[in-house]
Formats: C-alpha cells, sequence, structure tokens
C-alpha cells in the first residue's frame, strides 16, 4: 500500500501473496515506479502505478527465504539489555556474543549513527528512526525476533518516520545475503499491526525486506529508493 505523496522506486516488480480485493494499493498523491505489479487477489486501477502491467490474481509466490532463519543469538541481558541508541558508530563488539552477533532489546535511533556491518537481533523489541535521524550501514541485517519459546512471542517493527535520512545496504554474502530487514515467521499475523515508512525520507535502501506475515506501508511525502 502506497499512500500519501509517497514516491516509491522499487527498480524491480512488485508481488503480494494477499487473495484481498484491495491487495495491492496505490492512492493519494503517491507515485510507484515498479513493474510488473502482481497479486493473488485483485489490484486496484490507478494513476499512480505509473503505467506499469499489472497482473490481478496472479499464481502464488513461493517464500523466497522459507529455509533463512533468525541466528542463534545469546538471548539479551546485562548490558546488551539495553536500547542502541544514537552514537557516532554504534558498532560494538564488546555487545557480540560468541557467534559474532549483536543483541538488543530496542533500536531507537533519532540522530546519526552508523551501524557498520554487523547482523543486529533486536530481541523482542522494535526498530526505530526518528524524524531527524541519520542511519547508515554498509553490509548489515536487521533481524526482528525474540528470545521467548512461547507460542505468541513478543516480535517487534519497523518504523521509520518522516525526515529520517536512511543510506542502509544489505551484506552481499553469508546467511543474510540481499537481505535488509528480516521478520521471525513467529510474528502475529494481521491486518492492523504495521510497518512504516513515513513522511519526507530521503533515502536509499539496498536489501530485501521481510516482512511475511504483516503489512510494510509507505506513507506521506517518502522519497525512497530500494535497490
Amino acid at each position: 500500500k502506497s499512500t500519501g505523496n509517497g514516491n516509491l522506486n522499487l527498480g524491480c516488480g512488485m508481488i503480494t501473496n494477499s487473495t484481498s480485493l484491495t491487495a495491492a494499493i496505490a492512492t493519494g498523491s503517491s507515485t510507484v515506479d515498479a513493474t510488473p505489479v502482481a497479486a493473488v487477489g485483485d489490484i486496484q486501477d490507478s494513476d499512480n502505478w505509473g503505467g506499469a502491467e499489472l497482473l490481478p490474481f496472479t499464481v502464488k509466490q513461493t517464500d523466497p527465504y522459507e529455509d533463512v532463519n533468525p541466528p542463534p543469538f545469546t538471548p539479551c541481558s546485562g548490558d546488551n539489555a539495553s536500547k542502541i541508541t544514537v552514537g557516532s558508530n554504534v558498532t560494538d563488539n564488546s555487545r557480540a556474543d560468541a557467534s559474532g552477533v549483536i543483541c538488543a532489546k530496542d533500536i531507537s535511533i533519532n540522530g546519526t549513527a552508523d551501524l557498520g556491518s554487523a547482523t543486529y537481533v533486536v530481541d523482542g523489541g522494535n526498530f526505530s528512526a526518528g524524524a531527524q535521524s541519520h542511519i547508515t550501514c554498509d553490509g548489515c541485517t536487521i533481524i526482528l525476533t525474540s528470545s521467548d519459546t512461547s507460542t505468541t512471542p513478543p516480535i517487534g517493527t519497523v518504523t521509520i518516520n518522516g525526515g529520517a535520512e536512511i543510506d542502509m545496504s544489505a551484506p552481499t554474502s553469508g546467511t543474510f545475503d540481499g537481505i535488509l530487514f528480516y521478520q521471525d515467521r513467529r510474528a502475529p499475523e494481521s491486518t492492523t499491526i504495521v510497518n512504516k515508512i513515513n513522511g519526507n525520507s530521503d533515502s536509499l535502501m539496498e536489501g530485501a525486506f521481510y516482512f511475511p506475515k504483516q503489512q510494510l506501508q509507505i506513507n506521506g511525502t517518502a522519497g525512497l529508493n530500494f535497490n
């Protein structure tokens, strides 16, 4: 779903496995540069698609990351239980466990932060970027998961607020090759829990956004480039 004045440049096609009669929507003054646009359900016709080839009622796609799982990690404890917040460089090897994964209860950034090249496990919390944040990383993956083994573990969401500038790229090798944001498949399936990219984000994000059970919504006057 693209709304408001969102400018979405995917640099490729897009498909949703939603069976809804409104599986893919572009409204308001938003523009979407992606072709084809496909859905298992219906696609709402709109000038906002920019002349893209629309393919409603298409065949369901297999999960391209069905064999990728959250990495083993030591549950956040002690100093690691605190949030990762603003800093000139928050990649700190002292925070990493024996497998080299950095665990944090929450990542909440409202200023400038360089995440470096690392795999960040967010244990039960969220990833959020405030309106004035500037976040960079070269070869990082954000994993939204939980050390809670119950049937309904707390698994967080991604929110990038208006005005944030994000320049992040996924790894080019290893388990999370090409994946920038990964949400655990144990996250609740929901039509009301939404992962959001909002406002005036003048950003470049290189890598996959994997939210197999929840929405990813582009709002406002976002000026985003996805590769």
